[in-house]
């Protein structure tokens, strides 16, 4: 590659960054909160899941978004403009920002100047609880907002579907924002809808669910009582946001141009502008990952120690960002975002024929599910396929559609390969050659003949992994109604996606009629093509094994229903019709009536919907919560070594290595506890000579950064003896297992009500486990003081009760020991006693260093360490009567209490 230049620039809320030869391996978030010291944007899950560190991107740059008439391969030329979308800061790569404009919450408005429309709505319509969620979720509608100022309602559920909010609900959130979505447009009657005219309309849309027009929604109110609005008229003008930095637009071109080079001990970054530069880079560093949204690499390297040297960024390498329409189907950069394409699909889809665009409504739908808006906002159609995901959500459809991927290397030129049955060879496995980039892939058009339909089973419909997905297509001739071609793909029922080969076969050259469902769901057709054997990873193997023919008779009753409507014969019963419809979202809507009180009364803030006194400062991201306090000079963080075995003994923890590593400073252990290193009965602050849970803290690596906290605490070496743990309830039960005090309950002689009920009934069931999830980890800061005292800034419900552990673990007394609590990013019990799996280690680390220390967990080290609610196993005798009257109840409740007593009792 030429030269390159080592200046990484880039505009915050309008103000210029420069960062000369910045680290790969930083986030955007770690230099928001870190560098700038802009703490609004938060960090949560740590891998786009939440949308709690949502912030937007704003460049100014060609986007690809005229379709072309399909008359010969032309490029999808393009207009230049101001783009804006939301992103996760806590995957983007601070060195992906270059030339990009960075929108945070601090940039729409404070309490101390003036707030947004956006961030005064959710205020005052009671959007905000905790507010750790608030600033990612307000950046997500003004990212939407600053593209289309009059969104529809869908819209606004679709830019809010990377967003979760733990405590407040989704309800007040979303009718904050409705003020600001197009005026009737979840109506198809336009300006005469029901709410636009004088008088009531019966069955209006403002009768749905109690609204104002509903009259049953005010029969509990009496005709004399005053009601009062929830909320003043919004008024929002689009022209007065922020322009895109006019220093910014000028540059624009030259940033985009430049060639990139970062450098660190650890990693370079490449960022090439042409597709010779970038084959040559792979042919020089074939171990190199491309990265293009991080939203894998990033997961990769956080959770699961992966150490990549080289990262290319093949952003804007023009052949791997533009769309083409070809005679055959439209050719996407393999660059290209997933909402880029969304977006090109779309006007595809409303410029040609509806039989030409099947496969792209597939593939429109499967997007609407994959991920959160924020995720795809920057990952690339490419780095899906290549990452080769057997849950991939597009993998199944590409391969059901046979399209067409073009690959290239350095001196050997361009290769075009079909997606077919060879083109994934195992876990995490293509054709792809070492030397190779994948350059561009091509959706097929289809013909009048041709049907398609992608299926995805999820826990949830928005922003979660697949459970089993599938992608089908069959070609039929137009009279005979017989199969000439059929392409069944299948995601989550092997290491790789895969096609039901045997079953396509069986049904080449037969009629599409019932006997197509006969054949493709007996035993020895998609069941045998689909050998999901027990004990496979992800579990629910025969409900997996289920969802495959459940999805193919969805497929084949689609199919019938398209053939129906052209009058070919009647395939499916009309009750069976209704599999084939997608479901669809309804509008949310929801009535409240507020009595207005008399101003002079004595309590006359009672019953009134008052805004919290939080409120402002939380919309703003001006409300502090644990780690948003400064770091002070000096500051240390801990790396927790945790247990990676459920039940062993403990027969070496070596910290030689550890200890010449960059940045670490100490390392503590059960030596270094001035105390007791037992903070309760049953639990230690470091396991000593053996572990009795999965994620025990083993020791604690300090640190002068947590990333070198974090590095320290992987490396250390621990060698397990396993004993046998036990797994379940009923293990427990069998080697009575049982702590003390059990609870017991009885009112009357259940064994003679038996004897009086018409019916008895016998059985068990299990309840499972359910985690906290509060969206701000488990964190705390501790200050060494002068006298041997000791202040605690920590995340807990129950400050009395850290003490309490802090005075037995450190050796002080009460009047020793400060500790203070901010507001708690949401807690629900799981902070009451579990802070202390954190808080103890970080404690003794900073009496031993004498050093202010914090210990803040990451997602998954915090799901580990503290537990869950009690999963429990039911074993019932139940007495009724013929009437439904329930006579008597003899139950005995296990309860799954873990390895410890804790809050159990309770």
């Amino acid at each position: 590659m030429t030269s390159a230049s080592y200046d990484l620039i880039f505009f915050v809320n309008g103000r210029k960054i420069t960062v000369t030869n910045p680290n790969p391996e930083t986030t955007l978030l770690y230099f928001l909160r870190s560098k700038l010291h802009m703490t609004g944007t938060k960090g949560a899950c740590g891998e786009g899941g939440c949308g709690a560190c949502t912030v937007m991107f704003s460049r100014y740059d060609t986007t690809l978004d005229i379709i072309k008439p399909l008359s010969k391969a032309l490029l999808v030329h393009s207009l230049t403009k101001s783009i804006h979308y939301a992103v996760n800061a806590c995957l983007a790569p601070l060195c992906a920002v270059h030339g990009i404009a960075v929108t945070t919450i601090e940039g729409l408005g404070s309490v101390r100047t003036k707030l947004h429309p956006l961030q005064r709505q959710i205020a005052e319509n009671h959007g905000s609880q905790c507010g750790f969620c608030t600033p990612g979720i307000i950046m997500s509608m003004y990212a939407l907002l600053r593209n289309n100022p009059h969104p529809t309602t869908e819209q606004l559920y679709d830019a809010m579907d990377g967003n979760l909010c733990r405590c407040t609900g989704y309800r007040p959130i979303l009718e904050s924002f409705y003020p600001f979505i197009k005026r009737y447009s979840d109506c198809p009657m336009g300006e005469k809808c029901c709410k636009n005219q004088s008088k009531p309309v019966t069955n209006g849309c403002a009768s749905e669910n109690g609204a104002p027009d509903d009259p049953s929604a005010e029969d509990s109110l009496n005709s004399e009582d005053e009601l009062c609005e929830l909320s003043e008229p919004v008024f929002y003008d689009p022209s007065q946001e922020p322009i895109f930095p006019p220093e910014l637009k000028l540059m624009s071109a030259k940033l985009i141009s430049e060639n990139l080079r970062f450098e660190s001990d650890r990693c370079t970054w490449l960022r090439p502008t042409t597709l010779a530069q970038l084959l040559e880079i792979k042919n020089r560093y074939p171990d190199c990952r491309l990265v293009t949204g991080n939203t894998e690499i990033g997961i990769e390297t956080k959770f699961r120690q992966r150490h990549y040297t080289t990262l290319v960024s093949p952003a804007f390498v023009r052949e791997l960002r533009e769309v083409k329409i070809l005679e055959k189907g439209i050719k996407f950069g393999a660059s290209v975002s997933l909402t880029d394409m969304e977006k090109h699909l779309r006007k595809a889809v409303s410029t040609y024929p509806e039989e030409k665009t099947r496969v792209f409504r597939g593939f429109i739908e499967m997007l609407g599910f994959f991920a959160g808006r924020q995720i795809r906002n920057v990952a690339s159609i490419g780095g899906n396929i290549i990452n080769a995901s057997p849950i991939s959500d597009l993998n199944p459809l590409l391969l059901a559609c046979n399209a067409e991927i073009e690959f290239a290397a350095h001196g050997l030129g361009h290769r075009s390969v079909k997606m077919d049955t060879e083109f994934f060879r195992g876990y995490k496995k293509t054709r792809m050659r070492p030397h190779e980039i994948l350059i561009s892939i091509t959706l097929p058009f289809t013909t009048e003949n041709d049907f398609f339909y992608g299926y995805k089973q999820a826990c949830r419909r928005e922003d979660d992994i697949s459970i089993v997905n599938a992608g089908m297509r069959v070609t039929l001739v137009f009279n005979t109604r017989v199969i000439t071609d059929i392409q069944l793909a299948f995601g989550g029922m092997s290491v790789n996606t895969v096609l039901a080969a045997k079953t396509m076969e069986a049904l080449k050259g037969r009629m599409w009629d019932d006997s197509v469902l006969d054949i493709a769901c007996s035993q020895d057709m998609l069941p045998a093509d689909l050998p999901l054997p027990p004990g496979s990873p992800g579990g629910m193997v025969a409900y997996r094994r289920t969802l495959t023919l459940s999805f193919f008779f969805k497929f084949f009753t689609a199919v019938s229903k398209k053939l129906q409507e052209r009058v070919i014969m009647s395939l499916v019963p009309l009750v069976g019709l209704s599999a084939a419809d997608p479901l669809k979202r309804g509008i949310s809507r929801g009535s409240q009536f507020y009595k207005v009180k008399d101003p002079d009364s004595p309590f006359d803030s009672i019953g009134k919907p008052l805004v919290h006194v939080s409120a402002h400062k939380q919309v703003t991201g001006e409300a502090m919560f644990m780690d948003d306090l400064p770091k002070c000079q000096g500051e240390l963080f801990v790396g927790l070594v945790t247990s990676k075995r459920a039940h062993a003994r403990l027969l070496k923890v070596d910290f030689s290595t550890v200890l010449q590593m960059p940045g670490v400073v100490d390392v503590v252990d059960y030596r270094d506890v001035p105390g007791d290193n037992n903070w309760d009965t049953t639990e230690q602050v470091f396991a000593k000579d053996m572990v009795v849970h999965e994620g025990q803290v083993i020791a604690a690596v300090v640190a002068q950064t947590l990333a070198e906290a974090q590095r320290g605490a992987h490396s250390v070496e621990v060698e397990y003896e396993d004993l046998k743990p036990v797994l379940s309830i009923k293990q427990a039960i069998e080697k009575n297992l049982f702590f003390p005090t059990p609870v017991k309950l009885d009112t009357g002689d259940v064994e003679k009500a038996f004897q009086n009920c018409d019916h008895v009934e016998e059985g068990d069931m299990h309840v499972s486990a359910q985690e906290h999830f509060y969206l701000e980890p488990q964190g705390c800061v501790v200050y060494p003081k002068d006298a041997g005292e000791i202040e605690v800034v920590a995340t807990t419900q129950s400050p009395t009760q850290m003490q309490k552990c802090l005075g037995k673990v450190l050796g002080l007394s009460a009047n020793h020991i400060a500790v203070k609590v901010k507001r708690l990013g949401g807690g629900f019990g799981g902070k009451e006693t579990r802070t202390a799996t954190c808080l103890l280690p970080a404690a003794v680390a900073a009496v031993k260093t004498n050093k202010p220390v914090r210990c803040v967990l990451d997602r998954d080290e915090d799901m580990c360490l503290t537990g869950t609610r009690h999963p429990a196993y039911i074993k019932y005798k139940i007495g009724f009567n013929k009437d439904g009257t329930i006579v008597a109840i003899d139950s005995h409740l296990y309860l799954n209490m873990g390895h410890s007593i804790d809050l159990s009792p309770a």
